[in-house]
C-alpha cells in the first residue's frame, strides 16, 4: 500500500510509483525466500505488509546496509547527474538493476562489465521478475563481473582516483 508521500527527491511522483512498483515484485509468493531492504530518505512513505520488506528510511550508514545486500535495485523515473548511490552499490560488488535515469551521467558505463548490472523499464514487471528470477537462481555466473565492476570503481572511479584526475588536469600534467 501507499502511505501519502512527503516532499523528498525519493518520493517525486514518478519515482514513489516506481518504488511502489517494485514492492509489488518484491510481495510476490516466488520471491517470498529472499529479503527485501528499501532505504533512503521518504522511503518510509512506502508500506508492504509482506513479511520479507523491511522499510528501513533514511540510513546514516550505506555501508552497513549495502554490506548485506546482493542486488541494489534503483527505481528511478526521474532524476538528474550521477547517482552516488549507484557508485556506492557497484563499490559494494552488487549487482545493479536500475531505470536509463538510474545510470544517467555515469560517463564510464562503457568500461564496467555489462554482467554487473542492466537497465530495465521500470513499466515492464515481466521483465524485472525475470532479471532477479534469473540472478537470484544462479549467483555465482555474475561473481567475476560484479568483482570486475568493484575493482573498477575502486581503482579508476573513486573520489580518491577522481580528485588526482582534477589535480593533474589542473597541474597540467594529464594524461589521460
Amino acid at each position: 500500500s501507499i502511505n501519502s508521500p512527503s516532499t523528498t527527491v525519493f518520493t517525486l511522483p514518478p519515482n514513489f510509483l516506481s518504488s511502489a512498483i517494485f514492492l509489488s515484485i518484491a510481495a510476490l509468493d516466488e520471491f517470498s525466500t529472499y529479503s527485501f531492504l528499501i532505504f533512503g530518505n521518504g522511503s518510509e512513505a512506502l508500506s508492504s505488509e509482506s513479511s520479507n520488506v523491511n522499510i528501513l528510511g533514511y540510513v546514516d550508514n550505506l555501508n552497513e546496509v549495502m554490506n548485506i545486500g546482493d542486488v541494489y535495485f534503483s527505481p528511478l523515473s526521474i532524476g538528474s547527474g550521477v547517482q552516488n548511490k549507484i557508485l556506492e552499490a557497484f563499490q559494494h560488488g552488487l549487482y545493479v538493476i536500475g531505470t536509463p535515469t538510474s545510470f544517467s551521467g555515469i560517463a564510464w558505463l562503457d568500461n564496467l562489465n555489462d554482467k554487473g548490472f542492466i537497465s530495465v523499464n521500470i513499466n515492464k514487471l515481466s521483465e524485472i521478475k525475470y532479471i532477479l528470477k534469473e540472478y537470484f537462481d544462479d549467483q555465482s555466473r555474475f561473481q567475476e563481473s560484479l568483482l570486475e565492476n568493484q575493482n573498477f570503481i575502486q581503482t579508476r572511479a573513486s573520489w580518491g582516483e577522481s580528485v588526482k584526475i582534477m589535480e593533474d588536469f589542473v597541474d597540467g600534467s594529464s594524461t589521460r
